[in-house]
């Protein structure tokens, strides 16, 4: 039996933020995945300027490290923007910047890649205990707070942070969260090299496609000459209109005018996966007795543009604020 003080299940980026700021706060925690590190997760890979700022506050030499490493992401400045009728929109970040001279404000970094800098960031922190390979079975209230079992190991914690994603059993049983298709998406991404037809500055580009409305179309760079590639639609409309998304997209790569002349010469990696994305278009409760909900595990994605990590990170500093507060 370990008791914790702060137990933290799930290390992707809300939970590693919620370690990683209780560290800067001087709070020891217990941090638990199901996997061992690294690890892939499927997603649209883009890091918005929300995370670079909390990293910057976090610790400047951290956000210098991610920035610095062109293997592990790729500097965005902008987003693209293409209407139905194949207008587009050019949006940078900033009215001016340097491209050469400025740090890019977001990036786009493969999640394994990104969660595995955070898994390592937080493995650099002493006051942090992380436990990698260790799948919760079980939680328990107890008086005081909650048992965390798995196989063979337990703990017993005051304040248990669940950050354990989308399909959270704990968010959906115990904090009576339950999937609403009008505040969901589901989506598809693929990895592609050779894409041709980038921005210089390499903005990442969403495509409201007429076919594909409410929902749009993905063209994300990443380092290497590969893209993450995808399509999202709300869940409701998916289920309405019958939608197979991973037929769509590759039917969009092969066949869209404006589009399949630039995959010409492109290769595909891997296949083509889908994943659900619980909105934050819903009012819920992110807490109750002795625990706290962090990202995906509180449906916290954006309901605009389908980010997840950025809100994650936010719940996770927030929830480690919170914790200095309650202990």
């Amino acid at each position: 039996m370990k008791h914790a003080r702060i137990c933290i299940v799930g290390a992707g980026p809300g939970g590693c933020a919620t370690a990683l700021k209780l560290s800067q706060l001087g709070l020891p925690c217990l941090l638990i995945d199901k996997a061992v590190f690294p690890r892939d997760k499927v997603c649209g890979d883009a890091i918005s300027g929300k995370v670079t700022t909390l990293l910057h506050r976090l610790d400047p030499a951290l956000l210098r490290r991610f920035q610095s490493d062109a293997s592990l992401q790729v500097g965005v400045w902008g987003i693209r923007f293409v209407a139905p009728n194949g207008k587009r929109l050019d949006v940078p970040f900033k009215p001016l910047f340097d491209a050469e001279g400025e740090t890019p404000p977001g990036h786009v970094s493969r999640r394994l890649a990104f969660d595995n800098f955070l898994a390592e960031e937080v493995k650099r922190r002493p006051d942090v205990e992380f436990w990698e390979g260790r799948e919760v079975l079980a939680f328990e209230r107890i008086e005081g707070g909650f048992a965390v079992r798995g196989k063979g190991w337990e703990v017993e914690t005051p304040l248990l942070v669940v950050a354990n994603g989308a399909h959270s059993r704990f968010a959906r049983l115990q904090a009576g969260l339950q999937k609403d298709p009008a505040h969901h998406a589901g989506a598809v991404r693929a990895y592609f090299q050779g894409v041709s037809g980038f921005h210089p500055e390499s903005f990442i580009e969403l495509h409201f496609l007429k076919e594909f409305t409410p929902g749009y179309f993905w063209i994300f760079p990443l380092p290497g000459g590969y893209a993450n590639v995808g399509l999202g639609m709300r869940s409701d409309y998916i289920s309405r209109r019958k939608f197979n998304l991973k037929k769509a997209l590759l039917e969009i790569v092969d066949e869209h005018p404006a589009i399949a002349p630039r995959f010409r010469q492109a290769r595909l990696e891997g296949k083509v996966m889908g994943y659900g994305l619980p909105l934050g278009s819903k009012r819920r409760p992110l807490s109750g007795d002795h625990f706290m909900l962090v990202g995906d595990a509180g449906h916290l994605i954006d309901p605009l543009t389908g980010e997840g990590i950025g809100n994650a990170f936010y719940s996770g500093i927030i929830a480690a604020e919170q914790a200095q507060a309650c202990l």
